[in-house]
């Protein structure tokens, strides 16, 4: 299946700006923009414990999320971004077929957060930033190859419905 540019455009183009208001905070608290830090720490708070000790920290202040939601969006980003050279280069192999869309695929990438999560539960191992990051990491890389195809059928049914209600608009103003 290909992708249209439109998804591809609009998936880069907000992963892109989420990212870099994930690490907009402290560069804001560097150059004295305090207020702006502290919205997006506001906004972030919504989606993400943001715990200090489990934060990754730039010009000494923590990153509006922490370190492993850090690593999933930056994850996902990095992945958007190398998504059309890797489709093109694994899109006749069986791989294709087997991650994009496979919800055993999306089991497999969250298996390792869920493992930290259970092994530090019960006391057999510490979670630490490295934990986190890399178990955020796959789960990151991993997700545009799940999510682009449903995202492409999204908006593709998206500019479906708009186009009637635009057209008619256009007829009514002239």
């Amino acid at each position: 299946m290909s992708l249209s540019r439109t998804t591809y455009r609009v998936v880069l183009f907000a992963s892109l700006t989420w990212s870099l208001a994930i690490i907009a905070p402290p560069i804001a608290f560097h150059f004295g923009a305090t207020g702006l830090a502290d919205f997006i720490y506001g906004f972030f708070s919504r989606v993400c414990h943001q715990l200090e000790s489990h934060s990754l920290h730039l010009f000494g202040a923590k990153l509006a999320v922490c370190a492993r939601c850090t690593a999933i969006y930056l994850g996902f980003f990095v992945s958007v971004v190398l998504y059309p050279l890797l489709m093109r280069r694994i899109l006749t192999t069986v791989v294709a077929r087997t991650i994009s869309g496979s919800s055993r695929t999306l089991f497999l990438s969250v298996l390792p957060i869920l493992l930290a999560l259970g092994l530090s539960e019960i006391g057999v191992h510490e979670s630490t930033l490295v934990t986190r990051v890399v178990t955020g990491a796959i789960l990151g890389i991993t997700l545009p190859f799940i999510l682009m195809s449903p995202a492409d059928e999204a908006m593709k049914e998206l500019r479906l419905s708009l186009r009637p209600s635009f057209i008619g608009r256009i007829r009514h103003a002239k």
